[in-house]
């Protein structure tokens, strides 16, 4: 990503850079098919994070640890109703029979919820007995850089933790729901485990408005944290509908205040990077003010 100036990167890429260790293994026991693809940087950060824990896995309790398994890696794109969708499949066979886990740690974390949100769908984690399965597919085409090529082929944010706030700070964000929109991967689940750590229930996070207008359809919030400019596309439509409904939230963006639109005027605003005590702060003083205007 640093070389290419952070203009996304190439499937392939990510796919040497995180099987590196395996390298021998591939085109033997691990198999690699799909087409000349460029995702953009966000959504390269996350796949290359998944695919680091499937294949620690798979090497330690998978496929990969003993002499016979194998890993089907395939990946596509999926033309469905007059969009490109990216599609990716890890598939093992032959290996110890799997068992799933008993608990969720950092690696599903990683391989769950941080693509959900880079590529909007939720993934298909498959535990069976024969081989771990797991797929994923984005909800769009905005994953994908302008100038990638659908050609097969044959072979800084500081979002610091700040100290868990006293009970009397903490009373008006206990057990209140915020929804969290935020399409780059790695603060969004940091964000999200701040806000817990805060007493606050999470909606989400998501990444595009689709995603938070189905929530809003389906759960009630009590605030929200919107970033403006997400993968392709604007918060806008949201902020209006969270102002109809008089759910307070507050703004958040790499650019300036004097940058936003009309939609976003009313709520509060903090410049990325983000420091958690400062979106507390700012929370907790949304949910108190009864008509939820801070300048």
């Amino acid at each position: 990503l640093v070389s290419s100036g952070w203009r996304g990167a190439r499937v392939e890429d990510i796919m040497n850079s995180q099987l590196a260790h395996l390298e021998d293994f591939i085109g033997t026991r691990i198999k690699l098919e799909g087409p000349h693809v460029r995702l953009t940087s966000a959504a390269a950060q996350s796949l290359g994070m998944a695919l680091h824990e499937l294949a620690t896995n798979a090497g330690k309790y998978g496929a990969l640890s003993n002499d016979t398994g194998q890993v089907d890696i395939r990946w596509n794109i999926r033309q469905e109703e007059g969009t490109n969708r990216f599609e990716i499949s890890w598939t093992e066979s032959g290996g110890p029979p799997v068992i799933a886990p008993d608990r969720r740690g950092f690696g599903s974390t990683v391989i769950e919820r941080m693509t959900r949100i880079a590529f909007g769908y939720p993934v298909k984690l498959d535990f069976a007995p024969e081989g771990l399965h797991w797929h994923l597919i984005s909800v769009d085409d905005r994953v994908f850089e302008a100038d990638f090529v659908a050609e097969v082929k044959d072979s800084s944010v500081d979002l610091s933790r700040s100290p868990r706030s006293p009970a009397t700070a903490q009373s008006s964000t206990a057990g209140r729901r915020v929804l969290v929109v935020e399409d780059e991967a790695i603060i969004a689940i940091d964000m999200a485990a701040a806000l817990e750590d805060a007493g606050f229930c999470v909606v989400g996070p998501v990444g595009s408005v689709y995603e938070a207008m189905k929530l809003l359809d389906e759960q009630v919030c009590d605030c929200a944290v919107l970033d403006i400019n997400l993968a392709g596309e604007t918060s806008a439509p949201l902020a209006s509908r969270l102002l109809t409904s008089e759910i307070p939230f507050v703004t958040v963006s790499g650019n300036t205040q004097e940058s936003i639109t009309e939609e976003f005027s009313q709520s509060p605003f903090l410049s990325k990077p983000i420091v958690t005590s400062k979106l507390l702060s700012k929370l907790s003083t949304i949910l108190r003010e009864p008509d939820h205007v801070v300048s």
